[in-house]
């Protein structure tokens, strides 16, 4: 009976542990054809990577050194690695790589081991064909990536397998939008903004993108429904951009505003991020914070200077944010659905307004306005500090809307106006002095089309703590 059970156990050895790569999420440097980095650690296993949608494949026409990470979630003490490789002439690209655990994506902070020689050419899928790596050196962290040592080969994986022990928490985890709270404004054909946190490759976010109609300053703005840390993004946009170069002047933070319009005086998570190389499809960028900005609206733009007409093309855009842990809570609302009506000339303008809906293919979703109009908007009483319009133009707009709130304590009135400088649709916000209202008017002499008015709050609420 003992002799039964030991022989057990040493027949499942580390095959039988839980492997913490499966079916997680992981990118790679670039991605060659369709053999995007899931593939490296999804559960469909398979070593006849001359097939599409099998195994993960950077390109190797780069003078980089291609790498491939795997997100486990949380921090483990990562103890082995092991890696099937493919079964075809290039699985000798497999060869003295190397294996860091890290906090980070694409990290080389601890080396789990330096190995040398080509990994063997498998002839199945068995445990047994697997190359496993003991980690030297006590290593700690969520991320487990791959590197090559040379430039010019590609990075080929069947299968990557981590074993290791929980070891904790971490203040920050993957957060998936939903899709219907993306924005980029008109799209360019059926490209919609929410393509690019699918996780799909084959689809991508593309803002108009046709000669003249193209933006000045265009963005992606995500809304969540709550405050969030921002930590870092993974960036992945779709060209090789060798000529557009589209991967340029990329600005990332967190807003408690919709607003898009670009501000550089803001704080930002990414300032101005250029890519230096251009070398394949899907060239994964890790963009990490400079500064944890935190906000309800991620917002990225691109601000090209002395350039009015912009593409931004992203294939996926993966965010890392945390629970905001200050003790003094910032709650973000939006009071709009406290409007009981707005006024233009005595009629009521349609309720499409302030329905939620900023951008749809068609101009259903906006209400075109002649010039010098005034809009009389009657809420209950509610506590605002700022008023956002989603306004569109097809030229450079260089005139504002005014904007106007009456407080009703004091029979003030407090009066903004919306900026200009930009092409097409954005959200433009007007901040004021905490303010209770039942009335706010708008006056626009620009005769352009209104998709939505927002009515936000921002408040502060002690939660007690050091």
């Amino acid at each position: 009976m003992k002799a039964e059970a030991y022989l057990f156990i040493l027949t499942v050895g580390f095959s039988a542990a839980e492997n913490l790569a499966r079916n997680k999420i992981s990118y790679q440097y670039t991605t060659n054809s369709n053999n995007y980095p899931m593939y490296g650690n999804d559960d469909k296993i398979s070593i006849d990577c001359l097939a599409p949608n099998k195994c993960s494949k950077t390109h190797g026409l780069t003078n980089e050194i291609a790498w491939w990470t795997v997100d486990l979630e949380k921090i483990y003490h990562v103890q082995k690695v092991c890696v099937l490789n493919v079964n075809f002439d290039s699985y000798t690209d497999l060869k003295d790589i190397k294996i860091y655990v890290s906090d980070l994506p694409a990290n080389e902070t601890n080396l789990c081991i330096a190995s040398t020689g080509t990994v063997k050419r498998p002839v199945s899928t068995a445990f047994s064909e697997y190359k496993c790596f003991e980690c030297l050196n006590v290593v700690t962290g969520s991320f487990v990536t791959l590197k090559l040592n040379e430039s010019g080969d590609s990075l080929n994986l069947a299968d990557v397998q981590v074993f290791g022990s929980f070891e904790a928490e971490r203040s920050f985890s993957y957060f998936k939008p939903k899709m219907e709270r993306h924005y980029h404004g008109k799209s360019c054909d059926v490209r919609y903004a929410y393509q690019a946190t699918d996780g799909k490759y084959t689809s991508h976010a593309v803002t108009r993108c046709q000669g003249t109609v193209m933006m000045k300053r265009p963005y992606i703005r995500i809304d969540f429904e709550k405050v969030l840390k921002l930590f870092g993004i993974v960036y992945i946009p779709r060209r090789a951009d060798i000529s557009y170069r589209r991967t340029r002047d990329i600005y990332i933070t967190m807003k408690n505003t919709p607003e898009t319009y670009f501000d550089p005086d803001i704080q930002y998570c990414i300032k101005n991020f250029f890519a230096s190389s251009f070398l394949g499809y899907f060239q994964t960028h890790i963009l990490w914070c400079e500064k944890i900005v935190s906000g309800r609206y991620f917002t990225l733009v691109r601000d090209k200077v002395g350039d009015t007409t912009v593409v931004l093309e992203t294939a996926e855009i993966y965010i890392y944010a945390g629970e905001d842990t200050n003790p003094v809570k910032t709650n973000v609302n939006n009071k709009k659905n406290s409007i009981i009506k707005i006024l233009e000339d005595n009629s009521n303008v349609d309720t499409m307004v302030y329905d939620n809906i900023y951008f749809n293919p068609s101009a259903a979703y906006e209400v075109n306005l002649p010039s010098n109009i005034e809009w009389i908007i009657s809420t209950n009483a509610i506590g605002i500090n700022s008023v956002c319009l989603t306004v569109a133009h097809d030229k450079i707009s260089l005139t504002t809307n005014q904007i106007y709130v009456r407080d009703m304590l004091t029979d003030n009135i407090l009066k903004g106006e919306t900026p200009t400088d930009f092409r097409y649709e954005q959200t433009l916000c007007v901040v004021f002095n905490f303010t209770f209202t039942k009335e706010i008017k708008i006056l626009t002499t620009q005769g352009k089309p209104i998709a939505e008015v927002d009515l936000m709050a921002e408040s502060f609420i002690y939660k007690g703590g050091n």
